[in-house]
């Protein structure tokens, strides 16, 4: 996921600020991408193929990105069934000091 990584360093340089839909969007870039969404695939596979395993590698995913940009949750943010690679994701917004 290095790659992916990579895809939110560049991001959040060029933005200055993290916005609240970067889980969203890393989802997204995963999905518009053949070799990310290949990995992303295998991930999955490795943990079982079933519906809990994509749930728990989304789940890790994103609280790398949460992690990663030291953000926190803010709420909660639900999708169309079935048009993206997940239903809902974690507004995330900086921390309080």
């Amino acid at each position: 996921m290095e790659e992916l990584l990579d895809y939110i360093r560049n991001w959040a340089n060029e933005h200055q600020d993290p916005v609240n839909d970067i889980i969203f969007r890393c989802f997204l870039y995963i999905q518009e991408n053949a070799g990310v969404l290949s990995r992303y695939e295998m991930l999955i596979a490795t943990e079982g193929a079933t519906h809990q395993a994509r749930q728990n590698v989304n789940r890790r995913i994103a609280r790398a990105i949460e992690s990663h940009l030291d953000l926190r949750s803010a709420g909660r943010r639900y999708l169309p069934k079935g048009k993206y690679l997940i239903n809902s994701y974690t507004i995330l917004t900086p921390k309080l000091n």
